[in-house]
């Protein structure tokens, strides 16, 4: 069985630049045989954009923010009710910590409604925060940590 390896580049279509009904071999519906629609189609494409580079023009892209609308609507909730917490609990919540230079600690995670649930903070100075991180089995003895998959 021989088998056609010969790959067709075009489609026999009518030219969207010629106006009429002309079935033409086409290439993203321009035709590239006469009258050459698709080759002064690209010589104009090429063209523009060595204007555009030799001229120092660029498009310019809308930049895409970093955080979503959404999500500085949470951010703005998470702000107040962390500001409420270290008013409630200005000292480290370590064992014999009086430390006033603290961090908020959440113990079960920031996923979801999680975020702003004070059941879920602590107030931990910035080298016992280092200690919950690093040594959960520790920071879940003193409760300064719960098990994520256990709820």
């Amino acid at each position: 069985m021989k088998r056609n390896s010969t790959i067709k580049p075009y489609k026999e279509t009518t030219c969207i630049d010629c106006g009429d009904d002309t079935i033409r071999k086409t290439i993203s519906g321009r035709c590239f045989e006469y009258p050459f629609h698709y080759q002064k189609y690209k010589e104009k494409v090429y063209a523009d954009r060595k204007a555009n580079k030799d001229s120092g023009e660029t498009k310019k892209l809308k930049p895409i923010p970093n955080v979503s609308q959404k999500q500085l609507e949470r951010l703005k909730e998470y702000k107040k009710a962390k500001e409420e917490y270290f008013k409630e609990k200005p000292i480290c919540e370590y064992p014999n910590c009086n430390s006033t230079q603290i961090q908020l600690h959440h113990r079960g995670g920031r996923i979801g409604s999680l975020l702003t649930d004070k059941r879920n903070f602590a107030s931990l100075c910035d080298e016992h925060h280092r200690i919950c991180e690093l040594n959960p089995l520790h920071a879940k003895e003193l409760g300064l940590s719960v098990d994520r998959l256990n709820k």
